[in-house]
């Protein structure tokens, strides 16, 4: 499944509380939903207009609030990294109703599926084990970046990377160790103690010059540069996360993966910009390549991109089938922002040993891209896909 983590969510340990009118999501303590995920929470701009006693007062606030707004909704509108998930459940079986042999919808998917909205978060990569009780649906919504840099694979990737969380959001960090628990550059701003042992994935995005950072690629040095995001993922990579300077901006990352896959992230404002004129720019003015695309799901899965529906299988089957691997036709996509839409259902289990899995892969001989997890890197999500507009069935 490349290098990427596969999330796992263990069954009956996952339990959502609805925030109210205000769209926001929290999770009780105790009991984890995510595993190297991050809840939504919905935000929203809010004005204060205060009453001044000169006219012209009034004139400057209101322009000072009105470019103040433009900009915090302009924020908004840049891209993120990941997809919005958003959750629905079955109300007759979901978390509970479990039989003990193999359990068969008694209903056609098409009746139960989105029908009842449960939860939205934001994850980097379409790569689960669901393994829960009952049956529920799920739409993942954002964008895929085809102008980012083609993922690498390599064999072995070792490296020191020189991390600086305090400075600003910019100086983007995340560690998903084995275990599917995410280390964060909050965690390193709150004092983290640090970590040694094995990993699944890193994020980073470096500073400093280039003889404070070392990436080695297959035995051949590999240029990093600052303001650049990079993604390492691998079956197996040990790390070592420490604070090299006691301050508690001062941390270096030391890593060794075996299997690994490297994927560059451009940054959102070019992603930003191309989103925006996305509609109103003709593939003939730049580049484009064929892609195929693949959905290896128990159950049903669909996959559309920039809303072609490229598959649809929207039916019981089981991840031991041949016909769990589902493939696309050839599509030419132009190099720039798409937008993406996977749905899956779960409503068909074995008592034991089904782990019930999808995970999105894509390839692309032009590109020298080998079938492969679709990356992180090259997933996206505005505030458009987390709104309630795509919780509707």
């Amino acid at each position: 499944m490349g290098g990427w983590q596969t999330f796992r969510h263990n069954a009956g340990r996952a339990k959502a509380v609805s925030g109210g009118a205000s769209g926001k999501v929290r999770y009780r303590a105790g009991r984890r939903m995510s595993d190297g995920c991050r809840s939504f929470s919905g935000r929203r701009v809010k004005m204060k207009h205060e009453t001044a006693a000169a006219t012209w007062i009034a004139i400057m606030a209101c322009a000072i609030l009105s470019a103040t707004h433009g900009q915090e909704k302009a924020a908004q509108a840049d891209p993120r990294p990941g997809l919005v998930a958003h959750y629905f459940e079955d109300p007759g079986n979901w978390d509970g109703a479990w039989p003990d042999q193999i359990s068969v919808p008694r209903a056609n998917p098409l009746d139960w599926t989105f029908s009842a909205y449960r939860y939205s978060r934001v994850e980097p990569v379409v790569n689960h084990l669901f393994i829960r009780r009952g049956w529920f649906s799920v739409r993942w919504t954002g964008l895929l970046d085809t102008a980012a840099p083609a993922p690498r694979s390599c064999n072995a990737v070792e490296g020191e990377i020189e991390i600086n969380p305090a400075n600003s959001d910019l100086n983007e960090f995340c560690l998903v160790t084995a275990d599917g628990a995410a280390l964060t550059r909050d965690s390193l701003v709150a004092g983290f103690e640090g970590y040694s042992g094995l990993a699944r994935a890193a994020r980073f995005r470096p500073k400093g010059n280039a003889n404070e950072n070392r990436l080695v690629l297959d035995g051949a040095p590999y240029p990093l540069r600052n303001g650049v995001t990079y993604e390492i993922g691998a079956s197996r990579m040990t790390v070592c996360l420490s604070n090299s300077g006691g301050g508690k901006g001062c941390w270096r990352l030391s890593l060794s993966a075996v299997g690994a896959t490297l994927s560059c992230r451009r940054d959102a404002s070019a992603v930003a910009a191309d989103h925006a004129q996305r509609s109103g720019r003709s593939s003939e003015s730049r580049g484009s390549a064929e892609y195929r695309f693949y959905v290896l799901a128990d159950d049903g899965c669909r996959l559309m991109i920039d809303g072609r529906t490229l598959i649809d299988d929207w039916r019981a089957c089981s991840e031991k089938s041949p016909d769990a691997l589902r493939s696309s036709p050839p599509v030419n996509l132009s190099d720039g922002v798409h937008a993406v839409t996977v749905e899956y259902f779960q409503g068909q289990s074995l008592p034991e040993g089904d782990n019930d899995p999808i995970a999105l892969y894509w390839s692309c001989p032009e590109r020298g891209i080998e079938r492969q997890i679709m990356p992180p890197a090259v997933l996206w999500h505005t505030e458009e896909n987390a709104s309630s507009a795509d919780r509707a069935k």
